[in-house]
């Protein structure tokens, strides 16, 4: 691990604390972002990234009706999106993210019969897939996600024989692989 490169304290030397339970890093056209969101105060915001690994300046901001535990993004084509979902109602929506930090209109949206603790893109062959996960119940599923930021057909579904709190997608060569863990066992 390098030098800090930036500590969250404003320009003013005043440290910035929030409460930011979901953020994710993402990129558009070659400039890099990251969305941070509160689901204590409901505030969200977006800052570029520079050289250096500098926090940049708020590119968007704003406050929504609803805390959004689940968040992250993903690409198709060159398009840019993220999914949130909220864990108390199980609704969920889809919004593209588009060039200067900004957000596009959303695409997609629904409500889960359960819900998904554990969520994540991941992509295959050129298809990009939802893979959401039920810590309470083991249930885990495979939706695609398709052009136009929409939610696709389910095309995989099962039951873990334990919940795993950690999830993640990786690649090594022409072989794709889900690394789980489960914290309490």
């Amino acid at each position: 691990i390098g030098a800090e490169k930036s500590n969250g304290k404003s320009s003013n030397g005043k440290s910035e604390r929030h409460p930011y339970h979901v953020v994710f890093f993402y990129q558009i056209n070659g400039k890099s972002y990251f969305y941070a969101h509160s689901t204590d105060t409901l505030k969200w915001y977006i800052k570029e990234l520079s050289d250096g690994g500098k926090i940049g300046e708020e590119t968007a901001c704003g406050i929504w009706e609803t805390p959004y535990h689940v968040a992250f993004p993903f690409q198709i084509g060159d398009r840019t999106y993220y999914y949130a979902q909220n864990v108390d109602s199980n609704c969920w929506y889809i919004q593209e993210l588009v060039e200067g930090g900004q957000l596009g209109e959303e695409t997609d949206q629904g409500q889960w019969l359960n819900t998904y603790h554990v969520a994540f893109p991941f992509t295959i062959n050129g298809r990009t897939f939802y893979y959401g996960h039920n810590i309470d119940s083991n249930y885990w599923f495979i939706q695609e996600l398709l052009e136009g930021g929409k939610m696709g057909e389910e095309t995989a579904n099962g039951t873990w024989q334990n919940a795993h709190h950690v999830c993640f997608p990786y690649q090594i060569k022409d072989k794709y692989y889900l690394y789980m863990h489960n914290t309490t066992n």
